[in-house]
């Protein structure tokens, strides 16, 4: 008989999630993951499965974790679609280098997804919902005046993800304040000019 488990599944999520997302998933060791999830070998494999199965659930929490409440800013309808769209793009903009992270959706699309079929598809998903999320906020703001009608809001969507991914990197990357300032500012003028 199994023995129950006696420890916090969202607090050793937590604890994989840094350790994936400092090192990436190939430099993570499963004796990494140990020592960040403060359980046992058996442990980890007993609830989690494997290392990969580990981390394609570390990608649902980041997902429900951070991506959640960007998909939620934009998806606001108190908020101007317009301040809501800039919020996220200078947002990505400030989670550079300090935090030595980047997005951990951004370095698994750079990382696994040409090798790694479930990720890809795990990532493509997030990429989707992001892009549902802008396209909604594109509507909206279309419907309100305060962006451009004669704009594809999917289109525009679709730029928009591509947009905020490579701010991401750039970010990581350590590029400086005045250019992501420079990056969102151009974002913005091509969604609402």
């Amino acid at each position: 008989m199994a023995r129950p488990r006696n420890f916090d599944r969202d607090y050793v999520l937590d604890r994989a999630l840094r350790a994936f997302w400092r090192h990436g998933y190939e430099a993570t060791s499963v004796q990494t993951l140990v020592d960040a999830m403060g359980i046992s070998r058996a442990s980890l494999y007993n609830a989690f499965g494997s290392k990969h199965d580990l981390f394609i659930e570390v990608l649902r929490h980041y997902e429900a974790q951070q991506m959640g409440p960007i998909i939620d800013r934009l998806r606001d309808a108190s908020a101007p679609a317009p301040a809501a769209i800039r919020g996220v793009l200078e947002a990505a903009g400030q989670s550079g280098p300090a935090q030595g992270r980047g997005c951990l959706m951004t370095n698994t699309a750079t990382e696994m997804c040409m090798r790694d079929a479930e990720c890809a598809e795990h990532v493509q998903a997030n990429f989707e919902r992001l892009t549902d999320a802008f396209a909604a906020a594109i509507e909206r703001g279309q419907d309100a005046g305060a962006l451009p009608v004669d704009r594809d809001p999917r289109a525009a969507a679709r730029y928009l993800t591509n947009a905020l991914q490579g701010l991401r990197v750039m970010t990581a990357a350590g590029t400086d304040g005045e250019a992501i300032d420079d990056i969102v500012n151009v974002t913005m003028q091509v969604v609402s000019d």
